[in-house]
């Protein structure tokens, strides 16, 4: 992963009240947090902000939201994404590169939705059998890319492509992906991990367009 690029995961066994003296919310963090009602929501969302701020080490440094929701620094110059999954809370800040992340934990409904996320091209290539967490790179690695616009007209099946990986028991390992937005076709790069069972997918720009070996005819 490029090495600009900062994740970090945060177990949560924290408090409410102890996650939010770790945290430096602002009124309009506060008021957002006053949003969600279910406690385990709550923590969830306070731990994306005090990973975040474990990582820049600035409690200065606040978040709010375009006009499609999609968070951004409160003074811009930086790209950050955040993710949930169970106990786990991820974020990610990258300087320079627009970047996304997700982290989800792998449950059997998945198989049933694979028809809703998957290109034709790339259910075709994926087995019926297909094991759970190969299912979950793909799912992963579409959200985070999906992030790193937040536009919701973007397509899962349509406008974000992964190319073809082979299915690695290795603890990390990076693979490729293809997205189209205003009918420009970019590269990505996307880097896979596992935690405590959660699979992890960060994207970022593979360094301009995909000229070669395309997965859309």
């Amino acid at each position: 992963m490029e090495e600009k690029i900062r994740v970090a995961v945060w177990r949560i066994a924290e408090t409410e009240m102890e996650l939010t003296a770790c945290t430096a919310l602002n009124a309009d963090e506060t008021n957002r947090l006053s949003e969600f009602r279910h406690p385990r929501r709550r923590l969830q969302w306070l731990a994306c902000r005090a990973v975040l701020k474990a990582i820049t080490g600035d409690d200065f440094f606040h978040v709010v939201y375009d006009r499609h929701g999609k968070p951004v620094p409160d003074k811009g110059g930086a790209h950050i994404s955040f993710s949930h999954a169970g106990d786990l809370a991820a974020a990610l800040l990258s300087p320079d590169l627009p970047a996304g992340l997700d982290i989800e934990e792998p449950r059997e409904r998945i198989k049933k939705v694979r028809d809703r996320f998957l290109s034709p091209v790339e259910n075709a290539l994926l087995p019926l059998d297909v094991p759970l967490d190969h299912l979950y790179y793909y799912w992963c690695a579409k959200e985070a890319l999906y992030k790193i616009h937040g536009r919701p007209d973007i397509d899962f099946q349509n406008d974000i492509h992964i190319h073809p990986f082979d299915y690695l028991c290795t603890p990390e390992f990076t693979a490729r992906a293809e997205m189209i937005t205003s009918g420009t076709r970019t590269g990505y790069k996307l880097f896979f991990t596992k935690i405590e069972g959660s699979v992890l997918a960060v994207a970022y720009p593979a360094g301009g367009n995909v000229s070669d070996n395309k997965v859309i005819p």
